[in-house]
């Protein structure tokens, strides 16, 4: 297990839930983005939920506020995701959708698309956007957590290809996942077929 990063006492908490839920030895990566003066680490557990697939999920991405209409909103966010051992740059996809969330600002929640996010970070990728979903692999475990000084819950990455995000524009979040349930779509490959 490699050590952790300096955290605040809320980030040693998110940092606990999460690797209780992945189970596994943890190992702490921390990316920086300069222009933004932030830093993300990402806790990677190997052979989570499966031998074979690899768990991540940022910590201190709810180190920054969503701002919202009516003003910061109650809830701070965290990423989760996992894919395949073999996917080398998936802690970087990841750390590159945090350090979206921090540059543009605004309240993400289910069904929110990070344009090109997949893309952008692995172009070889079928798979191009950043869906954001419920944590379904980790339902039970990620539930809203109250740190004391903030409040976190955690959202999923699911990369989708383009027609799937035009799906979801004109059909609704609800019709994406049921297709994607229906189509028993492997969430762990960045080269599957798309759906629709």
């Amino acid at each position: 297990m490699s050590n952790p990063p300096a955290a605040s006492r809320a980030n040693e908490l998110i940092a606990s839930r999460v690797s209780a839920a992945f189970g596994g030895a943890p190992h702490f990566t921390t990316y920086t983005a300069r222009d933004l003066e932030f830093q993300i680490d990402i806790l990677a557990c190997r052979d989570r939920p499966a031998k074979g697939l690899s768990s991540f999920s940022t910590i201190g991405l709810s180190d920054h506020p969503m701002i919202g209409p009516a003003g910061e909103f109650r809830v701070r966010l965290e990423l989760v995701g996992a894919c395949e051992n073999s996917i080398k740059r998936f802690p970087d996809l990841l750390a590159s959708a945090g350090f979206w969330v921090v540059r543009t600002g605004g309240v993400y929640f289910p069904g929110v698309v990070i344009l090109n996010g997949v893309q952008e970070v692995v172009p070889s990728a079928t798979l191009q956007h950043i869906y954001l979903t419920n944590p379904f692999l980790w339902q039970d475990q990620l539930k809203t957590l109250d740190c004391g000084s903030k409040q976190v819950a955690w959202l999923m990455v699911l990369p989708i290809s383009d027609s799937e995000r035009i799906y979801l524009i004109e059909k609704g979040m609800g019709a994406l996942e049921n297709r994607f349930e229906e189509r028993a779509i492997d969430i762990f490959d960045l080269k599957r077929e798309p759906v629709v």
